[in-house]
């Protein structure tokens, strides 16, 4: 059992339970701001506003206003718009990771009135069909096997990887493209599809960056 966890959390708990905590759990948290109605006064480096990455003036994103924002459907919509959404990935899979390596404690936060709503439980929900973690809410906890979640973790990154390639600078895709190994190469060329049986780095390595340039041209257009 992990015992740093990721939790839900409204502002009442946070002032009255949370920061009763030990100091040194206190600085090793992330405090992920997700209501609009929470209100950052100091800019700190493990104070995270990303309300709108998930949320849309109330709503859940990828989910249109005519869909009740709690039924099964709206929450299909809105995980498949999280992984679609490098941002939104990305940002999640850090916060595991920083929970997996650096044991950083994890608070989505949001007022009283906006813990109501719904959307914290789609987002709980969220964490537990991508990494397996359940996400309670505060202090309520529950274990999870690590070696579970370390393996989705390291899927997701790799996702999160190949579609930065379409996302960074293209002198920079060229960079990390030319750094992987031959092993790695023959993993990206079989997962888009395009090892023909190529021997030798060089052709890998060319193939990889000729099919990264045409897909973002695409994109571009």
């Amino acid at each position: 059992w992990c015992y740093d966890m990721i939790y839900t959390i409204d502002t009442v708990d946070l002032m009255k339970k949370y920061y009763k905590v030990d100091y040194d759990k206190l600085i090793k948290t992330n405090y992920i701001i997700i209501g609009s109605r929470v209100m950052i006064t100091k800019n700190r480096k493990n104070v995270h506003n990303a309300s709108n990455l998930f949320i849309n003036t109330g709503m859940l994103r990828g989910v249109p206003f005519d869909i009740d924002q709690t039924s099964d459907e709206a929450y299909e919509q809105f995980k498949t718009y999280v992984i679609k959404n490098i941002s939104s990935l990305k940002f999640l899979s850090d916060v595991v990771e920083a929970l997996i390596l650096d044991g950083e404690n994890a608070l989505f936060i949001c007022s009283p009135n906006e813990m109501k709503t719904g959307y914290m439980k789609a987002i709980s929900k969220l964490f537990f069909d991508l990494f397996g973690i359940p996400v309670c809410r505060y202090p309520n906890e529950e274990p999870f096997d690590l070696a579970d979640t370390i393996k989705r973790l390291l899927g997701i990154k790799e996702l999160v990887d190949r579609k930065l390639l379409f996302r960074i600078p293209e002198d920079d895709m060229i960079k990390q493209i030319k750094n992987m190994d031959k092993k790695k190469l023959k993993e990206e060329l079989k997962y888009f599809d395009i090892y023909e049986g190529q021997d030798s780095r060089k052709e890998m390595r060319d193939d990889l960056i000729e099919f990264c340039k045409e897909i973002r041209k695409n994109q571009n257009r």
